[in-house]
């Protein structure tokens, strides 16, 4: 009983095992496959609209999820002990993360807007989206960036409901 009340934050070694393999694996896969999304948008030239812009913004934010947050991830939590944890990489973390995640959402849902247009006003999407295609991707990556910074200047070790 008095083990299910230590609440050190600590995760078992086969579990941190477990998220450095899953979170490596992830990041190999982002990291090839939005590889290949991107050159193949810079080689094709017919590629240049802006539903492929969206995509290619998509890509590149994935590939970056692959390149820092997931090595970023496997680092904290497989070589570096508990203890000596600091506070403000744990928000660094959280700050990337929330980022990504977010500006992944925000990217999605851009390209939802625009296919949308795109299906129920065809004849005036070339303009529809000339106007909005950059404003719409900007606010995408400006509000995701606002959004994530209250959530990583939270305390990054709260203490456990059970431990008060």
């Amino acid at each position: 009983m008095s083990d299910s009340l230590n609440c050190t934050g600590e995760i078992s070694r086969i579990s941190s095992l477990i998220l450095g393999i899953f979170n490596g694996v992830s990041g190999f896969a982002a990291i090839t496959g939005n590889f290949l999304v991107l050159i193949t948008f810079i080689k094709n030239q017919s590629l240049r609209e802006p539903s492929y812009y969206f995509m290619t913004s998509l890509a590149t934010v994935d590939l970056l999820v692959g390149l820092v947050v997931n090595p970023f991830y496997v680092a904290i939590t497989n070589f570096v002990s508990w203890q000596y944890r600091e506070e403000r990489l744990l928000q660094l973390e959280s700050f990337l993360a929330m980022t990504a995640s977010t500006i992944i959402m925000h990217s999605l849902t851009v390209m939802s807007v625009e296919r949308f247009i795109a299906v129920n006003y065809p004849l005036r999407y070339r303009s529809l989206s000339q106007k909005n295609e950059a404003a719409l991707q900007s606010h995408a990556y400006g509000h995701s960036a606002c959004l994530s910074i209250p959530h990583s200047s939270l305390p990054a070790t709260m203490t456990c409901q059970t431990c008060g």
